[in-house]
């Protein structure tokens, strides 16, 4: 791991403490680098809610490095978020040789965090059972397992080479327009609530938007189950509705 690196982790590892991100910006500013600058105006901008000026410092600046240390909603910096796990650590090589593997680019906020977190699963607050318990509800993200065959059930690799190939066939959901939907997207992952798939669009016109889908998978359910959608811009506006997130008996509130 490199010095930079290494900086980067303490940053992502460190939620709410300002410490490392402050001694990285001293580092960066030690040595001329352009980074440092936006560093502390981001520390500065995600306080009072201006993030005109990040903007400008970001021209120029590496788009993965900027999502990597920029807190939602300009980065993936989750410090807001509780992580139940975490996946295995990786690197940019190993997204590269995912995205060689399946012939996809994969947009810069999500290149970002999974070089942040490689998914894992985000806790979400407590809501009261009708029974007088808890139930703690979460939004899992699938890892890149860094296979080449025999993917794992679960991880992005799977996903996108087993389960978005072969899952809807024969159901109400094969049909031309949700094969060209899925076709466009990849499954990251499981939301919180009533919803279920989370859907990344990697196709040219809905690149990097984030849906939450729920369609019926056979036609029993499709008599008692109509398709639920919430979309998000981006992942970070994605990982902003999380933050605020908050279930009650009656559904889904923020």
């Amino acid at each position: 791991m490199s010095e930079d690196e290494a900086f980067i982790r303490a940053v992502v590892d460190s939620p709410g403490d300002d410490t490392p991100r402050l001694v990285y910006a001293d580092w960066l500013d030690d040595r001329a680098d352009p980074r440092g600058p936006y560093l502390r105006a981001e520390r500065e901008a995600i306080g009072t809610g201006s993030i005109a000026r990040l903007h400008e410092l970001a021209a120029g600046l590496d788009p993965v490095w900027v999502a990597r240390v920029s807190m939602p909603p300009v980065g993936v910096c989750c410090n807001k978020l509780t992580w139940l796990r975490r996946g295995e650590t990786i690197t940019g090589t190993d997204l590269d040789r995912f995205e060689t593997r399946f012939g996809v680019r994969l947009p810069v906020q999500y290149r970002a965090f999974l070089m942040n977190y490689n998914g894992g699963a985000v806790e979400l607050d407590p809501w009261e059972t009708p029974n007088g318990g808890a139930y703690r509800d979460s939004c899992e993200f699938y890892s890149l397992a860094r296979t080449s065959r025999n993917d794992p059930p679960f991880s992005l690799e799977y996903e996108f080479a087993v389960r978005g190939r072969s899952m809807f066939q024969g159901t109400p959901r094969e049909d031309d327009n949700y094969q060209v939907r899925l076709r466009n997207s990849l499954s990251i992952g499981t939301t919180p609530g009533n919803l279920a798939w989370m859907l990344l669009g990697i196709g040219q016109a809905n690149a990097g938007g984030v849906r939450s889908l729920s369609m019926p998978l056979t036609p029993a359910q499709a008599t008692r189950r109509a398709t639920k959608s919430l979309s998000f811009r981006s992942l970070t506006e994605y990982l902003s509705y999380l933050r605020k997130y908050r279930v009650s008996g009656l559904g889904v509130t923020t």
